[in-house]
């Protein structure tokens, strides 16, 4: 699943709750909740790779987190395809 379906699919999920929860209750998750909530369900390597480039999960929005994963996945991909060409190239 890439980054973005990711994102808003959990979004989606959590509009959801609003319905499916008792009246008058608020069980959805707030911005900052849900973005805790994503940021467990990336690959360790891009949370490492977002602190370290000075960034902040607690200061950062969560379309902010978004679109830095999105470059990490895409970095990711084309790595993964670098490195397929050099095993064929290696055959």
């Amino acid at each position: 699943m890439s980054v973005d379906t990711f994102f808003s699919r959990l979004q989606s999920h959590n509009r959801y709750l609003t319905f499916i929860t008792a009246p008058g209750v608020d069980a959805h998750f707030n911005d900052n909740e849900l973005k805790q909530v994503a940021w467990k369900g990336l690959p360790a390597a891009w949370r490492s790779n977002f602190t370290n480039s000075g960034r902040s999960q607690l200061t950062a929005t969560l379309q902010r987190v978004c679109e830095y994963m999105v470059h990490q996945e895409l970095e990711s991909d084309q790595k993964a395809l670098e490195n397929q060409r050099y095993q064929q190239q290696g055959q």
